[in-house]
């Protein structure tokens, strides 16, 4: 059986969930910048979403066949964000076939003392990532508003 809504839509959904998810990482480095020995984290979203959209293809048709689990629910507190999967940030940092792929890393430059969490830089990735969360809901509005449109013939009632 097909779906109502199209792969337009499950991957926005996941383009949000992984927005969600960036914001929390970011905002977990803002919040350390002044902790010592803590290691700054991210989180590709180019990546991930590359490989949502090759397993949506691969004829999957929802988020709990793709991943095997109900999408998870990110709660407003920012506590409790889920897995998260590994960002190489130099091409030595995981070997070939290597089964971690699914935990934030720690970026390994160095800043200085007390860590290499650089405030301008976090905070510039939040606004660039809200920004782009902003976006994602704008063009799922807009999808809706089509699919509406089509549901009653073009706006006729």
């Amino acid at each position: 059986m097909k779906t109502l809504f199209d792969k337009t839509i499950q991957l926005m959904q996941k383009a949000l969930e992984l927005r969600s998810k960036k914001n929390a990482i970011l905002a977990s480095n803002i919040a350390n910048v002044d902790t010592p020995g803590y290691r700054e984290k991210d989180l590709d979203f180019r990546q991930l979403m590359e490989g949502y959209a090759k397993k949506l293809e691969s004829g999957k048709r929802n988020v709990q066949e793709i991943t095997g689990q109900a999408a998870p629910f990110i709660p407003l507190d920012g506590k409790d964000v889920g897995e998260l999967p590994l960002v190489a940030t130099e091409p030595g940092h995981f070997s070939e076939g290597s089964s971690s792929a699914h935990d934030v890393i720690e970026i390994s430059r160095e800043r200085g003392v007390p860590n290499n969490v650089d405030l301008d830089e976090q905070m510039s990735k939040l606004s660039e990532n809200s920004l782009h969360y902003q976006a994602t809901i704008q063009l799922l509005a807009k999808k809706f508003a089509l699919l509406r449109d089509a549901a009653t013939e073009g706006g006729r009632q």
